[in-house]
């Protein structure tokens, strides 16, 4: 069964604080600001993130969005 397509605030309230894979994501071109899109993935953590995303589905397009706020611990933990 196909997920339905959440706006990227129903995402948020959703799954707060988690990164989150979309199939079929609507984008604003013009800013390339992520509208919504079909969830097939969400994790608390950027590391369970990457590990679940080597056995995601594989889609046509996607995008990945965070759903909390992006500060320096956030950013350095994507890193590692």
């Amino acid at each position: 069964m196909e997920t339905p397509y959440l706006s990227i605030a129903e995402i948020e309230a959703k799954y707060p604080n988690e990164w989150v894979l979309l199939d079929r994501p609507k984008v604003n071109h013009k800013t390339l600001e992520v509208l919504g899109g079909r969830v097939i993935l969400h994790c608390q953590t950027r590391k369970a993130f990457d590990e679940e995303l080597l056995t995601a589905p594989r889609v046509k397009t996607s995008a990945s969005v965070y759903t909390g706020r992006m500060d320096l611990d956030v950013v350095l933990s994507a890193r590692l």
